[in-house]
């Protein structure tokens, strides 16, 4: 009978390590898990539990950080996309700055263009009507000469 105390001394530690487990304190020890009787193949059982706590919270763990770390990835990759959409954009832009430049560039030239052919046009209408009034004059002239010429 003197195994006996021992026997219940190791049984009594069991349910607390059991019930302090069960709480998630996973830094608790398994009494009695080096005894080679019922009360070791118990304790052993029970560490077992335990150990594959241990690996159930460490798998947690991994999947948090793994979880964190594609968040960390897919806000990146976004960001890139959101730097290069405006990269691409801002040079499009450019482009249609470009563009419209060069169009205002070519539209006044056409504007001045017909600018200076509404001058020339103008200038040509002058000069016709000078012209005009040169030749009636110098027929005027000859034509009272030849009367002048007849009469005289």
């Amino acid at each position: 009978m003197a195994d006996q105390p021992d026997i219940i001394g190791s049984l009594g530690g069991l349910p607390t390590a059991m019930e302090r487990l069960a709480k998630g304190d996973l830094v608790t020890v398994v009494p009695g898990t080096g005894r080679d009787n019922e009360v070791g193949g118990v304790a052993m059982t029970v560490l077992i539990f335990k150990e594959h706590m241990e690996t159930a919270q460490r798998l947690t763990a991994e999947q948090a950080q793994e979880h964190a770390r594609a968040e960390a990835a897919k806000h990146e990759a976004l960001g890139n996309m959101a730097d290069r959409i405006e990269i691409e954009t801002g040079t499009s832009l450019q482009g249609v700055a470009a563009r419209t430049s060069a169009m205002t560039a070519t539209a006044q030239e056409m504007s001045a263009s017909a600018v200076r052919k509404g001058n020339a046009a103008q200038s040509v209408r002058t000069a016709s009507a000078q012209a005009l009034a040169n030749a009636q004059t110098a027929a005027a002239e000859q034509l009272s000469r030849s009367v002048n010429g007849i009469s005289g």
